[in-house]
């Protein structure tokens, strides 16, 4: 049996990026004059969907790309002191032992993303992929399986986000969604991935639940 490649959202999912986003995003909005956040806020926003969270920031979609670009160049200048989630080592060598294939769709930048790879250790990644449309996450998932040569069936996405679960679905890729990154477990199951996991050691489990029974 072909195992299907596991792709993985990069922050949040990965490397635990939250609160420098936090201060990436304090950085941007002092020089806009938009709302500055705390940390309490940063995780009161775990709980919000991605609208909800434009909405309290008073950010329009037509000014998030530039503000997103804007924050991933603040974040070049701290990647490699950023930590990865306790127990994401261990989950990654042991898929990878198993014969996984292992890939990355991300919209951080590739620098900064082989940055992080290398300084924690975790260089168990075949490919890296990355594209930067905020929420046109579909159109790059589905490039993503063309360039590979995959079909939705053959892969599985391991994310954090509520945006990242809407995209899966739109072209038919099963979901492990995972509750330590940006979004909350609790809003995270109002879009019914295949399988929900809150620790890096549930993963092998959800993978080969997903991998011994394609349609859960």
């Amino acid at each position: 049996m072909t195992l299907p490649t596991l792709v993985f959202d990069f922050d949040g999912t990965l490397a635990d990026t939250m609160m420098a986003y936090g201060e990436a995003w304090n950085k941007v909005a002092a020089g806009m004059g938009l709302k500055q956040i705390t940390p309490e806020e940063i995780l009161f926003l775990r709980h919000r969907t991605p609208k909800e969270i434009l909405n309290y920031l008073g950010l329009s979609l037509l000014k998030l790309p530039w503000v997103a670009k804007k924050m991933r160049g603040e974040l070049n200048r701290i990647i490699t002191e950023l930590n990865d989630f306790p127990g994401i080592k261990e989950a990654l060598a042991r898929l990878n032992s198993f014969g996984y294939p292992l890939g990355i769709l991300t919209s951080n930048s590739r620098e900064n993303v082989e940055a992080f790879l290398k300084n924690r250790d975790l260089e168990w990644f075949d490919f890296i992929y990355s594209g930067s449309r905020i929420f046109g996450k579909s159109t790059i998932l589905k490039f993503f399986l063309k360039k590979h040569g995959l079909t939705p069936r053959e892969a599985i996405y391991i994310c954090d986000e509520v945006r990242d679960i809407e995209a899966a679905q739109k072209v038919g890729l099963k979901v492990v969604a995972v509750s330590w990154g940006f979004n909350s477990g609790e809003v995270l199951a109002q879009e019914c991935p295949e399988v929900l996991v809150h620790q890096p050691d549930e993963l092998t489990q959800a993978v080969k639940r997903l991998t011994d029974n394609p349609h859960p």
